[in-house]
């Protein structure tokens, strides 16, 4: 029996199944895409509820890092959704502006910006490593810091100004609260701009 009546029908036919499982195959993607982002949100707001129960015991209760938080045992390390692996400790922070606070959370390069818990429109990048280096398509940039004793630099490598701020009060048992606090016989500030890609992918 003779399903098509020519070649061409067959090839109109063949095409609307290919686009019906496209179609299929982009909305399980997407809705698998969408579960990650939903986790990623209940990561974040988890990390804020802990932190807003444990606050007065944070060296520096404007700014606390997840490193922070799960060194002193509030919580354990939070599971990336997006593979196997654990989120950012050192980019991963809650930086408190009055009596809101806002998360920003970085797991396996997807990173949840300033988000405040509760608010329903909230947007997730992807985002490559911090580089000196600026290239085409780099689009983000940010004023990264160490320390230079003698030519000798503190950290191996340069940090955003709030996770430099947390490490330098570990390393001489100190709280520092912006740069201009710090000790310059203890550490000469140097800052240098870094560059990355940036883009918005919810």
């Amino acid at each position: 029996m003779k399903i098509f009546k020519s070649f061409g029908e067959f090839v109109t036919v063949f095409l609307l199944v290919i686009v019906i499982i496209s179609f299929i195959m982009y909305s399980i993607l997407k809705n698998g895409s969408s579960a990650k982002y939903t986790s990623l949100e209940n990561n974040a707001i988890r990390f804020s509820e802990i932190v807003g129960v444990n606050m007065s015991s944070f060296s520096n209760e404007y700014f606390i890092t997840l490193e922070e938080t799960v060194e002193n045992g509030y919580m354990s390390n939070i599971k990336s959704p997006f593979s196997s692996n654990y989120c950012d400790k050192k980019n991963s922070y809650i930086e408190v502006i009055g009596i809101n606070k806002y998360v920003t959370l970085v797991c396996d390069g997807y990173m949840l910006y300033k988000y405040s818990p509760g608010e329903t429109d909230y947007t997730v990048y992807k985002i490559s490593k911090w580089n000196d280096k600026k290239k085409d398509n780099y689009n983000d940039s940010m004023m990264l810091y160490n320390c230079d004793n003698n030519g000798n630099k503190l950290f191996d490598t340069y940090f955003e100004e709030g996770y430099f701020l947390y490490k330098l009060g570990v390393q001489y048992d100190d709280v520092y609260y912006n740069i201009d606090s710090i000790n310059k016989n203890l550490c000469n500030v140097v800052s240098k701009n870094f560059y990355r890609e940036k883009k918005a992918i919810n």
